[in-house]
This record gives structure tokens, sequence and C-alpha cells, in this order.
């Protein structure tokens, strides 16, 4: 098997939650100080199997141009991909092999991570962007060149225009990561219709809903591990991210609230 199973490592999985939650609420900020989760889950499942082989990138392509419908020969050219840490090249092919094997839980769990990782390198990326650069979040915010003040003390030292493309491609990270993160809890909502009472399934549902954004999608999968499992060892814990998913969501609402309704471009 490619990957091992999430259920092998599922106590894992609470212990490092728990320790996020206990620490900040960075991962529900994609971007916003890291996610930490993604990077973790990614790790969970991507472990190759070295006892087994991996069919060079180039022969799994002709074998999947022989016969495109040859599900095997997918998921052959999936792994020589990941392999070759051609993770956008092995989520598109996933994909093509999730069609013609809907029901490999194994096969989607992959792709869960896959989209996981996917997510964490966007999130490493904004944090370099954010870090390297700090003055165009910083410094430039806090005085505005065209107030009194900031004329009196001139101009910063990042310029307006390159304040605005660091931004930029810091905002275009962020939503780089939520978009991967929807999609892998879009992968593990398939694995909890397969095995609606897979706690373990749900459980990464939550995170992944609630790392792309979704608050409300991220606290129903979490009561439903409750529901499923009452007296589940975690179930306190399970109850304390709920609760402060919660929190979030009244933050966000708040903070919503008090700014002026935002227009959309094109």
């Amino acid at each position: 098997m490619f990957f091992p199973k999430l259920r092998k490592r599922a106590k894992w999985v609470f212990a490092f939650l728990a320790l996020v939650f206990a620490l900040s609420f960075a991962f529900l900020g994609v971007g916003a100080g890291g996610s930490g989760i993604g990077d973790y889950i990614s790790q969970l499942f991507h472990t190759q199997d070295t006892t087994g082989s991996t069919p060079s990138i180039e022969a799994a392509e002709a074998k999947v141009k022989k016969d495109p419908k040859d599900a095997k020969a997918q998921l052959e050219l999936a792994n020589a991909y990941q392999t070759e840490n051609r993770t956008d090249d092995a989520i598109a092919t996933l994909e093509t092999y999730k069609k013609l094997k809907p029901n490999d839980q194994d096969a989607l769990q992959q792709l869960a991570s896959l989209y996981s990782a996917k997510a964490a390198a966007a999130e490493q990326q904004a944090q370099a962007i954010q870090a390297s650069d700090s003055g165009a979040f910083f410094d430039n915010l806090l005085v505005s060149p065209s107030s009194k003040l900031g004329s009196a003390l001139g101009q910063g030292q990042i310029s307006g225009i390159e304040q605005q493309k660091i931004q930029k491609a810091f905002s275009d990270a962020q939503i780089q990561a939520a978009g991967a993160h929807s999609k892998e809890a879009a992968v593990w909502e398939s694995l909890t219709k397969l095995d609606p009472e897979n706690t373990d399934f749900l459980t990464a549902l939550g995170v992944a809903k609630a790392q792309g954004g979704d608050l409300d999608g991220g606290i129903a999968a979490f009561e439903k591990v409750l529901v499923i499992s009452p007296d589940d060892p975690n179930a306190d814990r399970i109850k304390e991210f709920i609760k402060q998913l919660k929190q979030q969501k009244k933050a966000q609402a708040a903070a919503t609230a008090g700014q002026p309704t935002a227009t959309t471009g094109g």
C-alpha cells in the first residue's frame, strides 16, 4: 500500500490538533501564522512504501497513453509523479483514477494528503512573504504616507506599489491554500460517505473544512464525531475544538459587522 491508513495514526492526529488549538487560532487564518496541521497530515500519509517498486514516469505514462481507462496504470502514474514530488500532476492523475475507482479508500486518502501538502506549501510561501517583507504588512500599515503623521515622518521604506505587489502575492498564496484545503475537504467528504461511522475520516474532514475557511463545516464534522462516539477518549478535546471554532466564528462576525460592506470586482 502506498500510504498507511489514517486509523493507525489517529491518536497522533488528535495529539497534534490539541497542541495547535492550545497554541493559537493560526490554522484558521490560512497563511496568517501557518497551518501546521496541513503539514502534519501530509506527512502522516506521505510515507512511500519502499518495499514495493514504483515505475518510472515515462513507463507509467506509456501505459496510461496506451489505455487511459486502465485504473492500475493511472494509479502507478500518480505514484510515479509523487515519487518525483510532482504534486499537481499526481493530484490530476488521482482525480482521473477516482473517476475509474470511486470507492478506493486508500487512493482517496492519498489524494486528500496531496491536497493537504499543496495547501501546506502555499501556506509556507505566504509565511515566507510575510517574514521577508514584514514592512509591507506592518510599517506602512501603521502609518499611512498620505496622513499628516506619515507626511511628517516621510515616505516609508516600501513604496505603495511595492507594498501592493507584496500583499497581493501574500493574498494569492492564502487563496491557493484555502482552495487546496477545500478540495481536500471534498475528498474527506467522499470518504465519510463510503464509511459514515469512521470518526478518523470525520476528524480529518473537520480539520480540512476549518482550514479552508468553512467553520460551520468544521464544527458539524466534529459534532458528528461526538454523536457517533460520545465516549471517545478524545471527546473532551473535540469539544474544546468545537468551542474554539465557535469563538472564531463570533470574532469573524464581529469584525465583519464593524467594517463597511466590501464590493467585489471581476
